[in-house]
């Protein structure tokens, strides 16, 4: 029977090459959208194409 790994020793794993790009990639996503939403302010997410539109 196969012993179950508890939170502590998983995090001791060292994770694959693959994993930390995909964190990486994560992590930048959430640094963009957040700059995006600060930029943003109040206006809606909807409204806010036709602002961002005319300046491409």
């Amino acid at each position: 029977m196969a012993k179950k790994k508890n939170k502590v020793e998983e995090s001791l794993v060292p994770k694959d090459e693959k994993t930390l790009k995909m964190e990486g990639v994560q992590n930048l996503y959430n640094f963009l959208f957040e700059a995006c939403n600060i930029l943003r302010g109040p206006v809606s997410q909807d409204n806010f194409k036709d602002y961002i539109t005319p300046i491409f």
